[in-house]
């Protein structure tokens, strides 16, 4: 259901790739990164729950995270719903994208 939804959404402009910071990404995460990245479809990946780890284990997961799926560290934006940590950067990508032209 999501590919279809992927392939065929014309007004599509973005992803947002959600994983969890405290593990390695999974098959499932494998699968989907490869599907974005073979699509060309523009994405950027947030890695949820860094409330349950340390401040510096977030650098580190988001550093493993980023080298798993071959793109930079400014392509994964740690956020904690409960600490509302990382919301500012999401916010910031969803105006860069609004505000880019439609090709």
């Amino acid at each position: 259901m999501l590919e279809k939804y992927l392939a065929n959404e014309q007004q599509l402009r973005h992803v947002f790739f959600l994983v969890d910071i405290r593990h390695e990404p999974t098959n499932d995460d494998k699968v989907m990164y490869n599907y974005l990245f073979h699509n060309n479809l523009p994405f950027t990946v947030i890695a949820t729950k860094s409330d349950k780890i340390s401040r510096s284990q977030i650098a580190i997961r988001k550093r493993a995270i980023a080298s798993t799926f071959k793109i930079g560290e400014g392509n994964v934006i740690a956020i904690s719903s409960l600490e509302k940590k990382g919301k500012e950067q999401v916010l910031e990508v969803i105006e860069r994208v609004l505000s880019a032209p439609i090709n």
